[in-house]
């Protein structure tokens, strides 16, 4: 049933085209639909990277739920960090992996444990956080500014409960960085985000 609804929604919205007309229809059916549907297409559109498009289009797209929602994101720590709440209603199925991984966080040829400061990034983010569970460090591919994949360590969890917020402490540095969901050993990303902040 969810496979036949996002082929509809994504059939719909490529039929937008350049018509101004028609993407203000589709905003507006948007909203007219269930909670669960719109975050549903919120899901699917940041999956297929249609954000920039989307905002270009409409002018503003704030609106939009998205499984990091943009404007609940605040600051923490004195403002040294940032906190991302879940909207858990935009994931297809209920028992999604989600992970943060940096480019800084490459995993080396001979390593075979994650550095210190990745283990105490994952403890922070454990500690901080509200509503994840099985947090921990796996090893997963990614490629970063479209380079060839390798592996990072990635800190990965299970969001629970109705309210689950990720916690970094600390996001000083220069470094790029990704919120994604893991499936199949692999990441989809949700979410780029470039820190220069120092």
């Amino acid at each position: 049933m969810l496979h036949e609804f996002f082929d509809r929604e994504w059939e719909l919205y490529c039929r937008l085209g350049m018509d101004p007309f028609a993407w203000r229809q589709w905003y507006a059916r948007y909203h007219r639909l269930p909670y669960r549907e719109q975050c549903l297409i919120g899901y699917m559109l940041t999956v297929r990277r249609q954000l920039g498009e989307l905002d270009e289009m409409l002018g503003a797209a704030q609106d939009i739920r998205l499984p990091f929602p943009e404007q609940h994101r605040y600051p923490v720590n004195n403002g040294l960090g940032v906190a991302y709440p879940i909207r858990i209603a935009c994931f297809p199925r209920p028992d999604v992996w989600l992970c943060y991984v940096r480019n800084d966080m490459t995993k080396g040829p001979d390593e075979t444990e994650p550095p210190e400061w990745v283990r105490k990034l994952s403890n922070a983010i454990l500690r901080a956080s509200q509503g994840l569970s099985e947090v921990g460090i796996e090893i997963l591919p990614f490629a970063f500014d479209e380079g060839l994949p390798c592996s990072h360590w990635a800190v990965t969890f299970q969001p629970k409960g109705p309210d689950p917020i990720l916690v970094l402490e600390d996001v000083t540095g220069e470094y790029e960085a990704c919120l994604g969901e893991v499936r199949e050993d692999t990441i989809i990303p949700l979410e780029y985000i470039s820190i220069y902040y120092k």
